[in-house]
C-alpha cells in the first residue's frame, strides 16, 4: 500500500502545477530570474536562516522549561535539518520526527521531549494566526468590502482570544490539580500509565512556565513576518506587481496551513494554488501568476536546507560503516 501512495501523491503534485500553468497561475520561466538580482536573493536567503535560528531559539526555551539539557549550538542543528525534512516531505511533520529521533538518544525524558515538539508546533500555529490579527488591526479598511477574508481573521481572533482565555485562566488554577494521583489510583498497573503521567507532569511545566511560552508566541510572530519579507522580495525580484503586506501575511497563512494537508510530497502544487487564489481574492483586479512567488520560496528554501540535508545523510553513512567495522572487528577478535 505504501508504494502506491508515494507515487500518487507525486502524480496529484504533477497534476496541480500541471493546472496552475494551464490557467495562467504559475509560470515557471520565471524561476530564472532569480539569478539576475544576487543582492536581493542572498537577502532571502539569509532570511531562511534567520527563520532556522528563531526557530531554533523557540524550541530552546521550550526544552529549557523542561530542563531538557540539549544547549542551543545542539538545537539549532536538528531544527535546521527538521525544516529540510519539513520541505520535502509530506504534510510537513517530518522534521518533527527527526527530532524526537536526535532527542531520544540525547536524553530519556521522552514525554517531555514530545511535548516541547508538539508546544512548538502549537506556538508557531498560534504564531501565524496573531500575525494574521495584528496586519489585519492595522489595515481593517482593506477588508470591509471582503467577507472571505473577513471570515479568516474573526476565526484567527477567536483562536487567538482562547489561547489568551487559557494562558489568564490557568493562573487563576491551583498548582496541583490531582490529575495524577487520580490515574494513578484509577488505572494502576495500565501500560500506559506511566508515559500518561509523564505527560501530565510535563504540560504543568509549561503551566508554570508562562513568560517561556510568551516568548515562543513573539518568536513565531517574527518568523511570520520574515516568511512574509521573503515572498515580498521574490515578488520584487521578479517584477510582480506590488502587493500589500497585509495580503502577502494572509496568503502566507493559509498556505502554511494548507500546506499541512498530506496528499502531496511537501505540499507542492497545493501550497502554490492556495498562495495565488488567496492573493487573487485579495486583489481582484490584479492577475499575474502569484503562484510562481510559492513555487520560488519552495526552490530557494530547498536550496537553503539540501546541503545540510547532505551532510548529514553523508555523516548517517559514514557513521553506519564505522559501526560495521567495529562489529565485524569485535567478531574478528571473538573468533
Amino acid at each position: 500500500m505504501r508504494k502506491i501512495i508515494i507515487p500518487v501523491k507525486i502524480l496529484i503534485s504533477v497534476l496541480l502545477l500541471w493546472f496552475l500553468t494551464h490557467t495562467s497561475k504559475l509560470d515557471f520561466s520565471l524561476l530564472p530570474q532569480l539569478l539576475y538580482s544576487p543582492g536581493l536573493l542572498a537577502c532571502t536567503m539569509m532570511l531562511y536562516f534567520a527563520v532556522v535560528i528563531v526557530s531554533a531559539w523557540r524550541w530552546y526555551q521550550l526544552n529549557t522549561a523542561q530542563a531538557i539539557q540539549l544547549n542551543f549550538r545542539h538545537t539549532l542543528i536538528p531544527t535546521y535539518l527538521g525544516i529540510a525534512f519539513n520541505n520535502l516531505l509530506p504534510g510537513g511533520i517530518g522534521g518533527d520526527f527527526f527530532r524526537c529521533y536526535f532527542l531520544f538518544k540525547k536524553t530519556d525524558k521522552r514525554s517531555a521531549v514530545m511535548l516541547s515538539i508538539l508546544f512548538d508546533r502549537i506556538t508557531g500555529l498560534m504564531g501565524i494566526f496573531i500575525a494574521v490579527c495584528l496586519c489585519a488591526a492595522m489595515h481593517l479598511k482593506l477588508f470591509t468590502q471582503q467577507n472571505s477574508p473577513l471570515y479568516f481573521i474573526f476565526i484567527c481572533l477567536i483562536l487567538c482570544l482562547s489561547l489568551l482565555i487559557v494562558f489568564f485562566g490557568s493562573i487563576l488554577l491551583p498548582q496541583q490539580l490531582g490529575l495524577s494521583t487520580w490515574l494513578c489510583s484509577r488505572f494502576a498497573g495500565k501500560k500506559w500509565l506511566t508515559m500518561g503521567v509523564s505527560l501530565i507532569n510535563s504540560m504543568r511545566v509549561y503551566r508554570n512556565s508562562k513568560l517561556a511560552i510568551f516568548k515562543c508566541l513573539i518568536a513565531s510572530v517574527i518568523i511570520q513576518l520574515m516568511i512574509v519579507m521573503t515572498c515580498s522580495l521574490i515578488a520584487k525580484i521578479m517584477h510582480f506587481p506590488p502587493i500589500s503586506f497585509t495580503d502577502y501575511m494572509i496568503a502566507a497563512a493559509v498556505t502554511q496551513l494548507v500546506n499541512l494537508i498530506p496528499i502531496a510530497p511537501g505540499g507542492f502544487g497545493i501550497g502554490e494554488a492556495a498562495f495565488a487564489n488567496i492573493i487573487v481574492l485579495l486583489n481582484p483586479g490584479v492577475n499575474a501568476t502569484y503562484a510562481t512567488i510559492f513555487l520560488a520560496y519552495r526552490v530557494i528554501g530547498i536550496l537553503t536546507y539540501l546541503p545540510g540535508l547532505a551532510v548529514f545523510i553523508f555523516d548517517s553513512q559514514l557513521l553506519k560503516k564505522k559501526n560495521e567495522l567495529n562489529e565485524n572487528s569485535i567478531e574478528t577478535t571473538l573468533a
